[in-house]
């Protein structure tokens, strides 16, 4: 059973499962079921459900096949940790007027550690085209698990796939340290659609993981610095996923582009 690779359930969102299976089989009966969701049991090889209640979740799926006059009974199980309903949070640094509270683009926050400061677990931040830079000596901090920050905007945008992150680049500059900093989160933290650059410390310039799975995507990381492991990208005792990321023109005394320890 299956989500689509880049979802996370959340209450109040209807999610679609699947079940892939041999086609040439014919004969097959679905019995879902849906620890908290809605409906808690379904038939449908392909059902939607949405949950109101967050937490970490059970869904079981057990399929009957018959081939050839054999019926085979499989059980299957798997978790699934359900966030709070989204509530989105808006940057932009040429922002004019408004209450710069987040709320929307009229309203956006001026700076990028504004909005990371205000988010929660499972919040998203949409970052308008700029050059973005820290506070001196201080990279961007990721430290709660479940927030997914996208640039690449042109400030007007109601839907994710309306943003053009080629044509609203949107940079993150080093001042003084590590561009972006991610301690102790999972695949469901997401940087999507940056170029981080200019980053400069002893490790991990561009990007500093420690204990953390952050997934990476979209993103181009270049032009950083560190004195001793990981220009581009450093983590320790962590599991980044990445998609469509270039690393390049990095520089450092052990692994340039990437250095992973433990």
């Amino acid at each position: 059973m299956r989500l689509p690779k880049d979802v996370r359930p959340k209450t109040g969102n209807a999610e679609g499962f699947s079940a892939v299976l041999d086609p040439m089989i014919q004969d097959v009966t679905y019995q879902w079921s849906f620890e908290g969701g809605s409906p808690a049991t379904s038939t449908d090889p392909n059902p939607v459900v949405t949950w109101s209640m967050e937490g970490r979740k059970r869904i079981t799926l057990r399929i009957t096949a018959t081939e050839g006059g054999f019926t085979c009974i499989k059980t299957l199980t798997n978790y699934f940790t359900i966030y709070g309903f989204s509530h989105g949070l808006f940057v932009d640094q040429h922002v004019n007027g408004g209450l710069h509270d987040g709320s929307s683009w009229k309203n956006a926050f001026i700076t990028v550690q504004e909005a990371l400061l205000h988010a929660k677990a499972g919040d998203y931040i949409w970052v308008a085209k700029g050059d973005y830079k820290p506070d001196p000596g201080s990279p961007y901090i990721m430290n709660k698990d479940g927030i997914e920050i996208y640039g690449g905007f042109a400030a007007w945008e109601e839907y994710l796939s309306q943003r053009d992150v080629a044509g609203n680049p949107t940079i993150l500059r080093g001042n003084g340290t590590s561009v972006i900093s991610t301690n102790n989160v999972s695949s469901s933290a997401r940087w999507d659609g940056f170029i981080v650059e200019d980053g400069k410390a002893a490790n991990g310039a561009g990007i500093s993981n420690s204990y953390s799975s952050v997934t990476l995507a979209n993103m181009i990381i270049r032009g950083n610095a560190a004195d001793g492991k990981g220009g581009g990208v450093y983590s320790l005792n962590g599991n980044p996923v990445l998609y469509n990321v270039e690393i390049s023109g990095n520089k450092a005394d052990s692994g340039a582009a990437m250095y992973n320890e433990y």
